[in-house]
């Protein structure tokens, strides 16, 4: 995996796709812990 920032992406997960000029999208996923009226939900 390669984090960047709270997100992580991997080769893994599916192959990359150009977008052009030198850009590319990559699969991955965010976390984030949030607050709610239950107390905190993990968003993942």
């Amino acid at each position: 995996y390669s984090p960047v920032g709270r997100s992580f992406y991997s080769p893994d997960l599916g192959r990359r796709q150009p977008l052009g000029e030198g850009l590319e999208s990559w699969r991955g996923f965010y976390q984030s812990i949030r607050p709610t009226q239950m107390g905190l939900s993990l968003n993942i």
